[in-house]
């Protein structure tokens, strides 16, 4: 026996196409959301569109803020001539006309103070400034008009000219005091007056425009993703994936390019069942036939002479041939429709010495070597029936086209994250163009057809296909001088053991 169980067999669902080891036991550290997030964080087409979006939010806030106010500049302009202005100079030729005839100016300030409306609701506000600087209704004065009151070229800290809204100042003759007609600024005016407040603009602005941003974008680019991983795995062979019912309830395009992708995946899913369902149903309808035709030879036997005896064992030989590739087109198929893998502690250096002490034996009639190196042991979780069965497929292949007078050379390498299996012949190699067609079922290159009879065409396809159910790979390549390289990847689990070579 070539297996040293360390754990108890566990039936594993292992995603197709994955290249991460999945031993026993395993805790998720992280959720799915955490992870699709930093997925779309880590995304170009996220981050452009959500920059795109950002940049876009960001000017259109920062022309907004220059529209309203010229529009505002423009609005207080026109109103100059047509309400303002002539509310202050009303207010100062009354003024005038107090100061000229009344006891004392203190009088003449407070009577005018009482005749006239120096608020007019939320639109403008009137100042009465005494020669000291001070409202005479004791109201503190805005900033723009504690400026104007200020020695020339004295500016106070925090303000913005560009910002300020402008003044209509009457002072003439009125003996020191100062008309101001003040317009207030709308809410976002104001606030761009206060001290520190474009800064404070300036962050709000940035914040809400790069929450939106983040907003939209992800709602554009997440389906995407989505579309894309889904891809991925559809090509990875999980006809099973679908999209749609994770979009919520939209219904734009994107929606629907999801909906017709599980239509599709849907019908290639259904066709290749069909397909597969109908491989098995002849292979075993053949077995019938086959079984009868093999007890018909066996009576024939009996009864044949001496010179129809060669013809028999000839017509024999085929039926095994004929029985050998529907099994092997039935164990094809059973793969096809797996999903799941049984994994215990193998080691697989003694697996994989089994299979050379068989190939040996049957190397040694053709003048044909198979030869071993790697660690003295290396045990893995994987399932066993099926690495056996790929390994022993390919040492097979590259024992049938390697040359005669030359060895097959197995080589076992260890790594941290992966065990590596590599099955190097002689033979006359493959074209370039054909080796990612090698795994195809019933795929025969021509040019090699010519030198050794031909196989069955299935059991390089097995051999992927119960390698990718592990998370793992096949790599074919040709060798400088000649011959084939096959590179069997399986994932290495943490708590895999090996022991140097002696």
């Amino acid at each position: 026996m070539y297996t040293s169980h360390i754990c108890e067999k566990s039936s594993v669902h292992y995603p197709m196409g994955s290249n991460v080891s999945k031993p026993c036991g395993v805790a998720v550290t992280s959720t799915w959301l955490d992870h699709e997030l930093r997925g779309l964080i880590m995304n170009r087409f996220f981050r452009r569109i959500f920059l795109a979006f950002w940049v876009m939010g960001v000017a259109t806030v920062i022309l907004a803020y220059l529209v309203a106010n010229l529009l505002h500049l423009s609005a207080a302009s026109v109103g100059k001539d047509h309400y303002e202005k002539q509310l202050v100079a009303t207010i100062a030729r009354d003024l005038r006309g107090q100061l000229a005839t009344g006891p004392s100016p203190a009088a003449a300030v407070a009577t005018v103070g009482q005749r006239h409306l120096l608020e007019v609701g939320d639109l403008l506000r009137i100042f009465i400034i005494d020669p000291e600087g001070r409202d005479i209704a004791g109201r503190p004065l805005p900033a723009p008009v504690a400026r104007l009151m200020r020695p020339e070229g004295a500016e106070p800290a925090g303000t913005l000219a560009f910002w300020a809204p402008p003044l209509t100042v009457q002072s003439e003759g009125l003996h020191g005091y100062r008309i101001v007609g003040y317009p207030i600024a709308p809410p976002v005016g104001r606030t761009l007056l206060q001290p520190h407040g474009r800064a404070l603009m300036m962050v709000v602005s940035i914040l809400v425009s790069a929450i939106i941003s983040l907003v939209l974008a992800r709602f554009i680019a997440l389906p995407i993703q989505r579309l894309r991983k889904a891809g991925q795995r559809v090509a990875a062979g999980d006809l099973s994936v679908r999209v749609a019912h994770t979009l919520g309830r939209r219904t734009d395009d994107i929606a629907k390019l999801a909906q017709d992708f599980d239509v599709m995946t849907g019908r290639v899913e259904h066709l290749i069942a069909s397909q597969q369902q109908l491989m098995r149903d002849v292979s075993h309808e053949l077995r019938s036939p086959l079984a009868r035709i093999q007890a018909i030879l066996s009576i024939a036997r009996q009864k044949a002479r001496q010179d129809d005896m060669a013809n028999i064992d000839r017509m024999e030989h085929e039926v095994e041939r004929l029985n050998a590739l529907i099994g092997e087109i039935l164990s094809f198929a059973r793969l096809q429709s797996r999903q799941q893998v049984e994994p215990c502690a193998t080691d697989l250096v003694d697996l994989v010495r089994t299979i050379v002490e068989d190939a040996h034996i049957e190397g040694r009639e053709s003048y044909k070597d198979v030869r071993m190196s790697g660690p003295d042991r290396c045990v893995v979780s994987v399932d066993t029936a099926l690495i056996h069965r790929a390994v022993e497929n390919i040492v097979r292949n590259a024992l049938k086209y390697t040359a005669e007078y030359t060895a097959v050379e197995i080589a076992i390498t260890v790594r941290d994250d992966a065990v590596t299996v590599t099955v190097d012949d002689r033979g006359p190699g493959v074209p370039e163009a054909a080796l990612e067609k090698l795994y195809m079922p019933f795929y025969r290159v021509n040019e090699v057809q010519n030198h050794s009879p031909a196989g069955s065409g299935v059991g390089l396809a097995i051999a992927e296909r119960s390698v990718s159910l592990h998370g793992g790979s096949i790599r074919a390549s040709n060798r400088d001088g000649g011959g084939l390289s096959v590179e069997i990847s399986l994932p290495q689990e943490s708590g895999g053991s090996q022991s140097p070579a002696s």
